[in-house]
């Protein structure tokens, strides 16, 4: 499933959902001019107890697409599904 502005809140995802939103925007955002020379792939896997949540990020050439698929990436962040909504919000820093 592609995030877009028409996603539907399939399989329980609240609008209302910090990292939700967080991942909605940054596909709406589509193409980003200072990526333009970068292409790679990462996943977001937050968990809550036995779920976790997955989002994938394609960048191509700037191109940016997001999707909530299982596949293999470049690189894998993996945090509790709390810390994700701190750092999606700007309440935690991933650098500290």
């Amino acid at each position: 499933m592609l995030v877009s502005k028409t996603a539907s809140t399939a399989q329980g995802d609240n609008e209302a959902d910090p990292i939700r939103l967080f991942f909605k925007g940054l596909a709406e955002h589509g193409h980003e001019p200072m990526l333009a020379s970068m292409t790679g792939t990462l996943r977001f896997d937050f968990t809550d107890g036995d779920h976790v949540e997955r989002w994938y990020v394609t960048v191509d050439k700037g191109d940016i697409t997001v999707s909530r698929r299982n596949l293999r990436a470049e690189a894998v962040v993996r945090t509790d599904k709390a810390l994700g909504e701190q750092l999606v919000t700007g309440q935690a820093n991933a650098m500290a």
